[in-house]
């Protein structure tokens, strides 16, 4: 029954189908499946469906049916033991969920089952089973059997009588042939014979005959060859006789040159074996036995660990590596010989596949030799690292006082009330100081090229700048003794370069100075070009192929001064050696024109020199520079002085660590009367707490210092994620350029060198804690038109309060500022509020002018 609905679900009929299950049974005989093959569909509880016997799954009792019982069927035993045989396979047929072939014995016959489920969409739940007893399948195979056995021997009959005739047809012919052979064996070559019958046995005796026709002919040859033979026997024993002669000639030149060989081994020093494969010695030259074994053993055909004191596995492999690669192998190697350690260098050559020759010589001078060379090699760069060491220590000593010398002399510049003499004094020292520093470092510069550590450090930089500040520098040194200084580059000199400027500005210096030192009328002149001028001593012959974006850059230096003779000339690069002229002067230590050179060498140039006595000196140098862009150099900040902080900024906490109080004192007065918050620690560990106990934006470093250095504070701090927030910047007065990768590497933002500048101390804190600064203007009005609307009532302001006002400008002290401020807003709120405007707009310039432009009315 199956039900059937429209889309909308709504029943429209049903289809009914009723099968009779006898039916299914007569279906079921209708099939071939063997003579006594039976099928049956079962339910899953065992009960019989349908059979292609003639048992019924239902019994008649009157007008009931009763489903008749599998498993005790009596009408047919077959079908009820097959059921309990599946469910003891099984269990339930509903288990089988895919084709099973099993093999089940009934009454002592094998038969063959296959049980295949059946299963439909409607709930059917059949499982088919077909049951074939072996012997329906055997019967036709033995049949088969009997009569494939009957035609083998038929077939083996006629081949064996067929195989007699064929032999007898073609072994006569044969026999034939064989006799024909032995008697041809015998001698006899006139015997030729006649086959009939196959082919095949024809063209064989036909061969045959062909072959006794062709040793008859052969025959007669090997008569005639013999006779030729023994005719060149006796020509070739006279030849050998004659060979006999030369080679015992040869024998005798080779004993004479083993003989020289050997007197040639015997004063060599070497030892000269001859090794296989094994490391076993084939032969041994006899060069001084006893330096290799003991004299009373035999060494041939022993192995090198054998013969030679001592087990060495690692030669065995060298021999083996020399004949694997066939190459040369050498190697040095101990031995004790007679109690005393002997040194060998040992070469190990192929002389074929198989053999190896082994000269092995004493070296064990050189190697004492190179043992005292290592020791003093040592020696001396234990010499170096202490000269190290002491140029570190001294550039400290030296550079830190120093530090305190300029720095206060720089604060000193920034008093508004010095007179003219004190501001000449303040030059005095400020000369001396950086002419010592210079000094100091020309000392330094020189102990770093000795020790090979000095390195380029290439930096974009504007050439014309450069040149323009050396200019700006000894400008006033050679007016002051009446000389001209002339700086000339050639149009085709660009601008924008990239080389190490700090090296090149020492350089010019250098030359300047000493051009300047010797000069007392005349003039100093500066030529830059890019092709080498007239007198240029160095190789152009063959131009130097370089990248589209590089150019050499050719320099002069000339004076008209008192020049040299050629005898100073050999010695005027000397380092620390003066010429007589520079002796005459009374100037200098004889360093700076050895550090230029070396510094032109660095950069891959040269340096000469010209002179004549009388007439003056020409320096002439190359370098090697990058063409750069305009764009690619970084930001040049102009030179302003610093007056203040600006406003509406946080306050910032500085924190100066430094053992040395004049150190400490130094950045105290410049950086607290601008307006930042300054605490000092005295060494590593007081640096630590007060970072812990009052946070600073930045800490200024000295490096060196007792209880805990600077290296170690910083990385304490830097260990911290609060620190990371924290700006460290090294001061030391170290000059080593490794110092600052160390500096750099214990965690420090920054590095500053002393003696510093208030400019890079003020740069640097900007660069990293962003600091805005107040600055004094660079041009004061002076003329009338210029004049600015001043505001009202300044000309009343009392001259107290006007020198406050100036005095807060000058120094940037803010505090100063705003209570002169409140103190004019008292008398005068008007003039306060257009002060406090200004003020707030960092309009101190303009405070200035007025106050600068109302003195000038006043006066």
């Amino acid at each position: 029954v199956y039900p059937f609905y429209e889309p909308g679900e709504l029943l429209q009929g049903v289809f009914f189908v009723d099968l009779s299950l006898s039916q299914i049974g007569q279906f079921l005989q209708s099939l071939r499946i063997s003579s006594t093959g039976q099928a049956f569909i079962l339910e899953p509880n065992g009960a019989l469906v349908a059979s292609s016997t003639l048992a019924r799954p239902f019994s008649i009792q009157g007008d009931r049916l009763t489903r008749i019982d599998t498993f005790d069927r009596n009408d047919n035993t077959e079908i009820a033991a097959l059921a309990q045989y599946l469910q003891q396979q099984f269990g339930q047929l509903d288990r089988v969920t895919a084709s099973e072939q099993l093999t089940w014995i009934w009454q002592g016959k094998p038969q063959f089952v296959q049980v295949t489920p059946f299963q439909d969409e409607f709930g059917l739940n059949w499982s088919i089973v077909v049951v074939i007893p072996e012997a329906d399948f055997m019967a036709q195979i033995h049949t088969n059997t009997r009569t494939t056995i009957l035609l083998c021997a038929i077939a083996l009959g006629l081949a064996t009588a067929l195989g007699w005739v064929t032999a007898r047809w073609i072994g006569r012919p044969v026999l034939r042939l064989s006799q024909a052979a032995q008697e041809i064996s015998g001698g006899d070559l006139s015997h030729t014979v006649t086959v009939k019958g196959a082919d095949e046995l024809e063209v064989l005796a036909e061969a045959f005959n062909n072959m006794v026709g062709k040793l008859q002919a052969s025959f007669h040859q090997k008569e005639e060859y013999s006779r030729l033979l023994e005719v060149k026997v006796n020509q070739r024993t006279l030849e050998l006789q004659q060979e006999i002669e030369e080679r015992k000639l040869l024998e005798q030149k080779l004993l004479s040159s083993e003989e020289k060989m050997r007197a040639v081994f015997e004063a060599m020093t070497d030892i000269v074996l001859v090794l296989d494969a094994q490391a076993c010695n084939i032969d041994i030259a006899p060069t001084n036995p006893g330096r290799l074994y003991e004299p009373d053993r035999e060494a041939i055909r022993q192995t090198i660990d054998g013969f030679v004191q001592g087990n060495c596995p690692i030669w065995l492999h060298k021999v083996q590596q020399a004949l694997s690669a066939q190459q040369t192998v050498t190697f040095d190697y101990t031995l004790t010989i007679h109690g005393k350690e002997e040194w060998f260098c040992a070469s190990i050559s192929p002389m074929s596949d198989r053999q190896a020759i082994w000269v092995a010589r004493n070296i064990s001078p050189r190697k004492r030799a190179e043992a005292a060379m290592q020791k003093a090699t040592e020696a001396a760069e234990t010499a170096n690292r202490a000269k190290s060491q002491f140029l570190a220590n001294m550039s400290h000593e030296l550079r830190s006082p120093l530090n305190a010398i300029l720095g206060f002399a720089q604060l000193m510049t920034r008093d508004p009330n010095r007179t003219p003499e004190q501001q000449e004094n303040l030059d005095i020292i400020t000369r001396s100081a950086e002419h010592l520093l210079s000094l100091i470092n020309n000392v330094l510069s020189f102990a770093k090229i000795e020790a090979g550590r000095t390195t380029l450090n290439p930096q974009n930089f504007d050439l014309f700048d450069l040149l323009q500040d050396l200019e700006d520098m000894f400008r006033l040194k050679t007016e002051e003794k009446q000389l001209e200084l002339k700086f000339e580059r050639s149009p085709q000199v660009p601008q924008y370069v990239r080389a190490d400027d700090v090296k090149l500005r020492q350089i010019l210096i250098n030359l300047l100075n000493n051009g300047i030192k010797f000069t007392q009328t005349g003039r100093v002149w500066i030529k830059v070009s890019t092709q080498p001028s007239e007198g240029w001593q160095g190789d152009i012959s063959i131009p130097i192929p370089r990248p589209l974006h590089q150019a050499r850059l050719y320099f002069e230096a000339i004076d008209t001064g008192v020049g040299m003779s050629s005898e100073e000339l050999e010695l005027l690069f000397e380092p620390f050696v003066q010429t007589q002229t520079g002796q005459n002067a009374h100037e200098g230590t004889g360093l700076g024109l050895s550090i230029a050179r070396a510094f032109v060498q660095l950069m891959g140039g040269e340096m000469t020199v010209e002179s004549e006595v009388g007439r003056g000196t020409r320096f002439l140098f190359n370098i090697a520079v990058d063409i750069i862009e305009a764009i690619a150099l970084p930001p040049q900040q102009p030179a302003r002085h610093v007056i203040g902080i600006a406003q509406n900024q946080s306050p910032y906490r500085i924190a100066i660590v430094d053992d040395q109080w004049s150190n400490r004192q130094l950045l105290v007065r410049l950086l607290k009367p601008l307006g930042f918050q300054v605490r000092e620690a005295t060494n590593g560990r007081e640096a630590i707490e007060l970072w812990e106990r009052w946070e600073p934006h930045l800490i200024w470093m000295d490096m060196r210092m007792p209880v805990m250095d600077g290296y170690e504070a910083t990385k304490r701090i830097k260990a911290t994620t609060k620190g990371q927030a924290t700006a460290v910047i090294a001061l030391t007065a170290s000059t080593l350029e490794e110092e600052r990768a160390i500096v750099l590497s214990a965690g420090c933002d920054d590095f500053v060198r002393k003696p510093f500048r208030e400019s890079e101390i003020f740069e640097t804190m900007r660069k990293h804690i962003g600091v805005r600064y107040l600055y004094a203007s660079a041009r004061r009005p002076s003329s009338k038109s210029s004049q600015p609307s001043k505001p009202a009532n300044l000309e009343a302001l009392s001259d107290r309060l006007r020198s406050q006002l100036e005095r807060a400008i000058q120094v940037g002290d803010m505090e100063l500022m705003e209570s002169t401020i409140e103190a004019i807003h008292r008398d005068n709120p008007k003039l306060a509020q257009s002060l406090d405007a200004m003020a707030r707009d960092f309009a101190y310039d303009e405070i200035w002018a007025f106050l600068e432009f109302d003195g000038t009315s006043r006066s």
